[in-house]
């Protein structure tokens, strides 16, 4: 397991985490980071392992949940816990009397990602034609355990 620390993403970290998603099928460019992260309930978080920007979470917070809007890990990092950690932070934010779920969507094709998801035992429906290709999508919940 790779432990990295978890911070802030701040405007210096724009750079790196353009680079850190350069080869994804899905990658967003600045402007998308920027547009999600000016809004007052969108948070984001690096993740850093040996002076080096390994992972984001991209999550916005509601009234009973989080919902996960982007989530990357750097390719020779995968499968060391970098991801898990990340929605770690998250997990160890719910509450009983607040927030009770994370929520995501993933792509239909995005099977490492839905593999990731139920592993960290979130659950899974279809929702038709959700992205603004028609494309479907697999609706996933963590659900705090009482």
């Amino acid at each position: 397991m790779q432990k990295v620390s978890i911070r802030w993403f701040i405007k210096r970290d724009m750079p790196n985490v353009l680079k850190l998603q350069e080869n994804f099928e899905f990658s967003w460019e600045e402007e998308d980071f920027i547009e999600a992260l000016v809004q007052t309930n969108c948070i984001g978080m690096i993740a850093e392992a040996n002076n080096e920007i390994v992972g984001f979470i991209i999550y916005e917070l509601y009234r009973e949940n989080f919902y996960i809007v982007n989530l990357a890990v750097k390719e020779n990092y995968r499968r060391q816990k970098v991801g898990s950690q990340l929605i770690g932070l998250l997990q160890d934010r719910l509450n009983p009397h607040r927030r009770t779920f994370i929520n995501t969507n993933v792509r239909e094709n995005q099977l490492q990602a839905q593999l990731f998801l139920k592993n960290l035992s979130f659950k899974a429906s279809i929702v038709k034609d959700y992205y603004e290709d028609n494309k479907d999508s697999y609706y996933f919940r963590y659900k705090l355990k009482e």
